[in-house]
């Protein structure tokens, strides 16, 4: 069974073709026009009660936008993430998948919708280095995760590319080389990259909850614990003799290389890379320095197939989680010497936000036209005797047709706001803010409305 929250509504069907790129749906219009049922799914990364106060308010906020939404947590190391995902999606019941943690928790969501033609990613920032946060939601901060919420609002679905890696051939050590068997084959999927060698080794050693806890007290803390796991351990990070193509696994470039990478996003080596265009671009780092800057001393090759020959015991890692392909192989055909990887691409459909740029796609998503309303001047009997209560304004939202979401704080504590076209919005003075697009983090606003499980319908909003 999937663990849910308090919004138990019925299911809805799953099996609705997805929206085409080209005729703009955004999230207000599907989330309105369908009922769209979404499953957050979050790591709690030990977090207890706070995570999962995050988790309800992320869940009241999606339901302040229009959606259906349950959610589930799981804790990390245990499976229970990969698990729970593929269960939310092959249920049949939710459109959308978001997922709520770092690098690592989002590629289970990526495993997941892989199977699924008709259920869109989202992303919300709870990890350490959040990579694919930052890229495709300009959002790095897990303190700020609410960002990431009030941008997959003003979102619309996007086709992109998804990285696959699977054995291909491995060298025997008798020096025979075996295509391995399509029984034995094991496949993994990646958003950001796959990388063989130093990289994933730092990640197989890096104490993986003093990461965490580093980053929740230190801005950039997990990043700083992951370069000092690559200090101490810098006699685990030699070089090795690896081989890289785009077409023929035995030609292309050979050399030695402490990591091999295949990347799916723009890295300073790859900067023209995009997620949409069905290609990866390979490369190896053999310098200590151009690995601590994520950049490339060797050649770079490009292409839709690309091949990576590492030595049989190099660690492997998608997105930033260790992952074993080769486990059960050498049992079947003999001692190894070195393992061929095979890397292609297919798609997914991810809910991007068009609110910030989106440089990794060839065609960028279309925005719709920005709310301009200016709000009257409040009489003084705006309220007519009603208590209105002062919020902090964190962010805002807009859904179009005059529906905007707010997250504020009143006390201390957490409030999903919906406004819609039926309240009224006046400004207090003239020197205050024209409208609810104008409003910033820090605003301060006065409101009255109708209590709701999730928050509040708001009836009149001062500004």
């Amino acid at each position: 069974m999937l663990e849910h929250l308090s919004f138990a509504t019925p299911p809805v069907p799953a099996n609705d073709p997805q929206m085409p790129r080209k005729s703009f749906k955004s999230f207000s219009h599907l989330s309105r026009e369908k009922r769209m049922r979404t499953y957050v799914l979050m790591n709690q990364h030990g977090n207890g009660e706070a995570g999962a106060a995050n988790e309800q308010t992320a869940v009241n906020l999606l339901v302040a936008a229009g959606l259906r939404a349950d959610a589930g947590s799981f804790q990390p190391g245990q499976g229970e993430g990969k698990k729970m995902a593929r269960r939310a999606v092959e249920s049949g019941k939710y459109d959308v998948l978001v997922m709520f943690g770092g690098d690592g928790s989002i590629n289970k969501g990526v495993q997941a919708v892989m199977h699924a033609d008709n259920v869109s990613l989202g992303v919300i920032c709870g990890g350490t280095v959040n990579h694919v946060s930052r890229m495709f939601y300009g959002n790095h901060d897990s303190k700020q995760w609410w960002v990431n919420v009030l941008r997959l609002m003003q979102s619309g679905p996007a086709s992109v590319d998804v990285g696959t890696i699977e054995t291909h051939s491995v060298d025997l050590v008798s020096g025979e080389t075996k295509r391995v068997p399509k029984v034995l084959r094991k496949k993994a999927y990646f958003l950001l990259s796959a990388s063989l060698g130093a990289e994933a080794t730092i990640v197989a050693l890096a104490p993986q909850q003093l990461k965490y806890m580093a980053d929740q007290l230190v801005p950039g803390g997990g990043s700083l614990v992951l370069l000092e796991t690559a200090l101490t351990h810098l006699q685990n990070l030699r070089p090795f003799a690896a081989r890289i193509s785009n077409g023929n696994p035995a030609d292309g470039w050979s050399g030695n290389a402490r990591a091999v990478i295949v990347a799916n996003a723009n890295y300073p080596w790859c900067p023209d890379a995009r997620i949409d265009d069905g290609k990866l671009a390979a490369t190896g780092v053999a310098g200590l320095a151009e690995l601590v800057k994520r950049e490339s001393d060797q050649a770079v090759l490009s292409g839709e197939d690309l091949f990576a020959t590492v030595p049989y015991a190099t660690y492997l890692e998608i997105d930033g989680s260790l992952t074993d392909l080769v486990g059960g192989i050498a049992k079947k055909l003999g001692p190894i010497q070195s393992v061929t990887y095979r890397h292609s691409t297919k798609k997914i459909q991810m809910l991007l936000p068009y609110t910030i740029a989106q440089p990794l796609l060839t065609n960028s998503i279309a925005a719709p036209p920005e709310p301009a309303d200016v709000a009257p001047l409040a009489s003084e009997t705006f309220f007519n005797g009603a208590q209105p209560i002062s919020v902090a304004v964190e962010g805002t939202a807009w859904l179009r047709r005059s529906w905007w979401v707010i997250y504020g704080e009143v006390e201390g504590k957490p409030l999903a706001i919906r406004v819609t076209g039926k309240a009224d919005v006046a400004r207090s003075g003239p020197t205050s803010p024209k409208g609810l697009a104008d409003l910033k983090q820090g605003s301060t606003i006065q409101l009255s409305g109708k209590s709701r499980p999730w928050g509040m319908k708001a009836q009149k909003v001062l500004i």
